[in-house]
């Protein structure tokens, strides 16, 4: 089954007692007891997760809990013209991401919100807020980019997972609780598709592709290579320098890009390899011969899980 499932959001809190008030939703948006709300909205390009969760001494609660969560999963068909049918590609799908983390509670009462996005080969994003020592991730905004081995046509082989998680706990083990107490933590998380992309085996972004999707998802298509495939590329004659060719062109942090040269654009040799950094990149080459074509091959430069903040 493609789509979105296991949507769930989960609110509960323990009373002194020792009784759990539980209330759990598939996909029905929200779940709510006085003391935790957890919420979700989705649809397949937009992801909304919302969760609340707090105690008091008036209660005499001792933990709540808050939990949102929603998979995003298909099985796509990737084709790409000129790649042999089974031929092993890369599907990267982008998604901007913002949320918040917060807490309000004593030292004594450990509280965490976590906000993360999970892919496939254990590719994450989290952004964790605690009082217990556990790291921040400073900025919570950015684009996270999952990169899913597919083989070319076969869906059996392509398949697309990835789970958006927001959750707040109070009172987790270690905590201790005054006569008089009162702790909070919520969070939220917001995730947009932005686009895909396609590589094959060596990285290198392929200009035209398409993908039916199980889903029905449009994941849009690379259809116009000059688009698509590389920057712009610009050429300029530096006046001090006139052996000099200075070419420039836009990159990103998340590809890297080699230049390369042809007196007779049939043989091609590489004049600059270039790492990305979402600024602006000048390369000077000496100038050979009157006649010479220059053009960029842009290739993923992929790491582990990428946030890019």
């Amino acid at each position: 089954m493609a789509g979105l499932k296991f949507g769930s959001a989960i609110a509960n809190r323990q009373v002194e007692t020792g009784e759990t008030e539980f209330a759990h939703q598939s996909l029905d948006l929200s779940a709510a007891r006085p003391s935790a709300l957890a919420s979700l909205e989705a649809t397949m390009d937009t992801i909304e997760l919302d969760v609340d969760a707090f105690i008091r001494s008036q209660l005499l609660q001792r933990s709540a809990v808050a939990q949102a969560q929603v998979e995003f999963t298909d099985a796509v068909t990737v084709t790409a013209p000129g790649v042999p049918p089974g031929a092993p590609l890369t599907l990267r799908l982008s998604f901007y991401v913002s949320g918040t983390t917060f807490l309000s509670t004593s030292s004594n009462i450990l509280c965490t919100s976590r906000i993360a996005a999970v892919g496939p080969n254990r590719q994450q994003w989290e952004k964790t807020d605690a009082n217990d020592g556990t790291p921040l991730v400073d900025d919570p905004n950015g684009t996270v980019v999952f990169e899913i081995p597919v083989e070319e046509g076969d869906p059996a082989r392509s398949e697309v997972l990835v789970a958006f998680i927001a959750e707040s706990i109070c009172g987790i083990p270690g905590s201790t609780f005054p006569s008089n107490y009162f702790s909070r933590a919520d969070c939220s998380l917001n995730a947009q598709f932005l686009n895909a992309k396609v590589a094959d085996a060596t990285g290198r972004i392929l200009p035209i592709w398409m993908i039916e999707s199980e889903s029905l998802f449009d994941y849009g298509e690379g259809t116009d290579p000059a688009v698509l495939s590389n920057p712009a590329l610009a050429m300029a004659f530096p006046p001090d320098a006139p052996d000099t060719v200075r070419l420039s062109w836009q990159t990103s942090e998340l590809e890297v890009y080699t230049l390369e040269s042809s007196p007779d654009l049939v043989t091609w040799s590489t004049a600059a390899t270039v790492d990305g950094n979402d600024r602006a990149a000048e390369v000077d080459l000496s100038r050979s011969s009157d006649h010479q074509f220059y053009r960029l091959v842009t290739r993923f430069n992929s790491g582990g899980g990428v946030w890019n903040p």
